[in-house]
């Protein structure tokens, strides 16, 4: 197979993005040369070429955690490439589901991302229709958790701006509230959040208030670990009334800060 339309680089490289082909995550970025792409290809499971060992190599052809090919996406210049790809377990080798791992910051530091936010969606995934009764074995069966999302800046409280400090713990709101609007933008089949969409303002204000009551209950019971997973509950289908109404989370942030200076 001879694939003469791509624009390898001097050294007979392209550049290749591996990508989730169900979730969308980016999972890798490699270098593949043309037997590489031919073998890929050729047998289903993406090959890459490694330009420290100056080999072609398969991916999980060690660690098993190969990468079943789907789709080959090719940019416009023809310089690079995406591979959509099954993965079979991490595709990093240090053990974490994409090698994206980290992010640089706003102060220029690199730290691990929280996926906290993507881990709680995917357990707010379901089938739909649904029943009222589905729902309530869903509620119990399914809770969402919640990681504390801890920014470098805001370790030392002692020196905070106020105003930074409103945003900077509103920071994983932030991230929850764009993954809502964007199933609000591209749905997705099967998402609870998609769901609630589908239902209307009615439905997502009825859970509101269920979620209200079961924060009060949890209060009352002290029961400090019930009470946190149905906060979680409570703020979560708040972010979707705030999507579905067209208010961001700016504007709340704007009456808290004005009511801080107070």
């Amino acid at each position: 197979m001879n694939i003469p339309i791509l624009k390898y680089d001097e050294k007979g490289l392209i550049p290749a993005i591996a990508q989730d082909f169900e979730t969308g995550q980016i999972l890798m970025q490699a270098f593949m040369n043309e037997e590489a792409l031919r073998r890929t290809i050729e047998t289903g499971f993406v090959h890459y070429y490694s330009r420290s060992r100056q080999a072609l190599w398969m991916k999980g052809e060690t660690s098993g955690n190969r990468q079943i090919l789907r789709r080959i996406l090719v940019d416009c210049d023809l310089d690079s490439l995406i591979i959509k790809v099954v993965q079979q377990g991490p595709a990093c080798h240090t053990g974490e589901p994409s090698c994206f791992y980290r992010e640089l910051n706003g102060i220029g530091e690199i730290q691990k991302i929280d996926t906290s936010v993507q881990d709680m969606l995917k357990n707010w995934t379901l089938k739909i229709p649904i029943s009222e009764a589905q729902e309530v074995e869903l509620k119990k069966s399914e809770k969402l958790v919640y990681t504390e999302a801890i920014d470098p800046r805001f370790k030392d409280k002692s020196n905070q701006d106020d105003s930074l400090l409103i945003q900077g713990e509103g920071h994983i709101l932030d991230r929850l509230y764009d993954l809502i609007q964007e199933r609000k933008s591209h749905p997705v089949e099967g998402s609870y959040t998609n769901y609630l969409f589908e239902k209307g303002l009615d439905k997502i204000l009825k859970k509101v208030g269920e979620e209200s009551t079961e924060v009060v209950v949890a209060a009352k019971n002290h029961d400090v670990k019930e009470l946190s997973m149905e906060v979680a509950d409570l703020f979560y289908h708040v972010l979707v009334g705030l999507v579905e109404t067209g208010v961001t989370l700016e504007q709340v942030y704007e009456v808290l800060r004005e009511r801080h200076k107070g």
